[in-house]
This record gives C-alpha cells, structure tokens and sequence, in this order.
C-alpha cells in the first residue's frame, strides 16, 4: 500500500566505502543493488534491507520480499522473506529489519 515501503541503509562504513549502488524504483517496489564489491559487501548490503509499513490498520495479508542476484549473465532463483502483519497492530510503525539470514 501506500504505507509501505523498502529502504535500504548504505551509510554503514564497510557499504559506505564499496563500488555498490542502490536504485529504488518506488512504483514497483524493487531495491537494486549494482557495483563492483564483493561478496559479503553484498550480502551486508541485503542485511540492511528495511521494510516499513505506517498504516494505522494495515492488512494482515502477507508481504513477500524476494531477492535475486545477477552475475550480469544469468538470474538466480530467488530467496524469499515471508512478513505477516501483527494482528494487534497499534498504528505505530511497524518496522522489518533482515538479519542478514
């Protein structure tokens, strides 16, 4: 919805100093993350992955975040995050940190 949204932190040193960059296209809720780094600089990368949603009652369907990777020939199959919505959702923020799992 329009209270939902992914961000991704790159302010962390050891993401702050790689090649990587991040895109956000909002319309169709993708991150990408592109640059030369290497692995772990990725993988700390996808860790910082927030998922925040603001609505004062949001829907307690579930959110499925996927993760693809590119070698810049062939996609990978993707990795998926299943988020369920609390039920006693008090209209604070709720907010989804990955742990870098």
């Amino acid at each position: 919805g329009s209270k939902e949204n992914l961000s991704l932190d790159m302010s962390k040193e050891e993401l702050a100093n790689s090649s990587l960059v991040a895109t956000i296209d909002t319309v169709n809720h993708r991150i990408v993350l592109f640059g030369k780094a290497s692995f772990t600089q990725y993988i700390n990368a996808m860790a910082m992955l927030k998922y925040v949603n603001q609505a004062p009652q949001p829907s307690s369907d579930e959110r499925i975040i996927s993760f693809t990777v590119n070698d810049g020939g062939v996609d990978s199959h993707p990795a998926f995050i299943h988020l369920q919505m609390p039920v006693s959702h008090s209209g604070t923020d709720f907010l989804y940190t990955s742990q870098g799992e």
